[in-house]
């Protein structure tokens, strides 16, 4: 097993999904100190771009939450749990909103949250996320950005066994942005699933990928 590697490497590899050849011992603490510093809330773009550009208009869009734990009534998604269309329509029924073309969507699955539980080994190992058929949905629906409270939006371990098809399909297919370790439990908790969503990458050229410092004006 290999050394923890520096937090660009390890933000690469979360990225592609290949973590798990690296020795993560260490304390707890130690651990989680170095991978949430490695996954600091970012924003990635495909490499096409020449400069890294804002999400929406001036990084402002209307902005919606589907809270997919309290639909299933449970603190978190199961580790791999594929999140389908059919999820995501139940719960914009379930929470009377509906994703319309240009709005930011967060979708909680309770996995950040859980992590003081779950310890960073077991956090690290895999998470519940979207898969390949709801990112079509998403696309298909005009969503600019899409974010969510795990390390990489999609489901790990992915569908096909492959690297990142949900990346693939969104970033680099459609141009759909994702950002990741989302804070979303203070929104869950007040029931705000309809906000103005803020965020606005730090202008890099030649950046694939800010952080950024998102945030929910209800």
């Amino acid at each position: 097993m290999k050394a923890l590697p520096a937090t660009h490497e390890l933000r690469q590899k979360l990225f592609r999904g290949t973590c798990s050849e690296y020795d993560l011992s260490g304390s707890e603490d130690e651990r989680a100190a170095c991978f949430l510093q490695a996954l600091q809330p970012p924003l990635h773009r495909t490499r096409r771009l020449c400069r890294l550009v804002q999400p929406a208009a001036h990084g402002r869009s209307r902005g919606v939450l589907l809270d997919l734990c309290a639909m299933q009534g449970v603190r978190m998604l199961a580790k791999g749990a594929v999140i389908t269309p059919e999820d995501l329509e139940a719960c914009e029924l379930r929470q009377g909103v509906r994703v319309t073309p240009g709005t930011v969507l967060l979708i909680r699955t309770g996995w950040l949250g859980a992590l003081p539980a779950l310890g960073a080994t077991e956090f690290l190992s895999g998470e519940p996320g979207i898969g390949v058929a709801a990112a079509r949905w998403i696309a298909e629906r005009g969503v600019p950005a899409v974010g969510s409270d795990n390390f990489a939006v999609e489901a790990i371990p992915t569908e096909n066994g492959g690297s990142a098809p949900v990346h693939r399909m969104l970033i680099r297919g459609c141009g759909v942005y994702l950002m990741e370790m989302l804070v979303l439990d203070e929104l869950a908790a007040a029931a705000v699933h309809e906000f103005q969503f803020v965020a606005a990458p730090l202008p890099i050229t030649g950046a694939t990928g800010s952080p950024i410092n998102p945030l929910a004006i209800a």
